[in-house]
Protein backbone atom coordinates (compact mmCIF):
# COMPACT_ATOMS: atom_id res chain seq x y z
CA UNK A 1 0.00 0.00 0.00
CA UNK A 2 1.39 3.38 -0.94
CA UNK A 3 0.16 6.95 -0.87
CA UNK A 4 0.99 9.08 -3.87
CA UNK A 5 1.20 12.83 -3.40
CA UNK A 6 0.98 14.76 -6.65
CA UNK A 7 0.78 18.50 -6.60
CA UNK A 8 1.28 20.45 -9.79
CA UNK A 9 0.23 23.84 -8.41
CA UNK A 10 2.47 24.12 -5.35
CA UNK A 11 5.36 21.75 -4.64
CA UNK A 12 5.17 20.18 -1.19
CA UNK A 13 7.76 21.47 1.23
CA UNK A 14 6.91 19.10 4.09
CA UNK A 15 4.92 15.89 4.53
CA UNK A 16 4.21 14.23 7.86
CA UNK A 17 1.98 11.33 8.89
CA UNK A 18 0.36 11.22 12.35
CA UNK A 19 -1.65 8.56 14.18
CA UNK A 20 -4.97 9.31 15.90
CA UNK A 21 -3.12 10.27 19.09
CA UNK A 22 -1.26 13.06 17.28
CA UNK A 23 2.05 11.20 17.42
CA UNK A 24 4.26 11.29 14.36
CA UNK A 25 3.99 7.89 12.67
CA UNK A 26 6.89 8.59 10.31
CA UNK A 27 9.87 10.91 10.36
CA UNK A 28 9.61 14.02 8.18
CA UNK A 29 9.26 12.54 4.74
CA UNK A 30 10.61 15.50 2.81
CA UNK A 31 12.28 18.70 3.77
CA UNK A 32 12.96 20.16 0.32
CA UNK A 33 10.41 20.61 -2.45
CA UNK A 34 8.67 17.77 -4.29
CA UNK A 35 5.86 17.67 -6.83
CA UNK A 36 5.49 13.88 -7.03
CA UNK A 37 6.15 11.55 -4.14
CA UNK A 38 5.15 8.00 -3.25
CA UNK A 39 5.01 7.06 0.44
CA UNK A 40 5.30 3.36 1.25
CA UNK A 41 3.01 2.40 4.16
CA UNK A 42 3.40 -1.39 3.84
CA UNK A 43 4.84 -1.66 7.36
CA UNK A 44 2.28 0.60 9.05
CA UNK A 45 -0.10 -1.22 11.40
CA UNK A 46 -3.86 -1.05 10.92
CA UNK A 47 -5.39 2.19 12.10
CA UNK A 48 -6.39 5.72 11.26
CA UNK A 49 -3.68 8.15 10.19
CA UNK A 50 -3.57 11.74 9.07
CA UNK A 51 -1.25 12.96 6.34
CA UNK A 52 -0.24 16.60 6.49
CA UNK A 53 1.12 18.10 3.27
CA UNK A 54 2.55 21.59 3.53
CA UNK A 55 3.44 23.82 0.59
CA UNK A 56 4.52 27.41 0.37
CA UNK A 57 0.92 28.69 0.34
CA UNK A 58 -1.23 26.07 2.04
CA UNK A 59 -1.47 23.12 4.43
CA UNK A 60 -3.69 20.16 3.55
CA UNK A 61 -4.59 17.39 6.00
CA UNK A 62 -6.31 14.19 4.87
CA UNK A 63 -7.30 10.97 6.63
CA UNK A 64 -5.89 7.55 5.75
CA UNK A 65 -7.45 4.32 7.05
CA UNK A 66 -5.32 1.17 6.92
CA UNK A 67 -7.10 -2.16 7.41
CA UNK A 68 -5.15 -5.40 7.27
Amino acid sequence: FAVQVTNSRYPASGIEIYNVFGEKATPNIITGEAKNLTIDLNDAPSGVYFIKVQSEDEIVVDKIIIQR
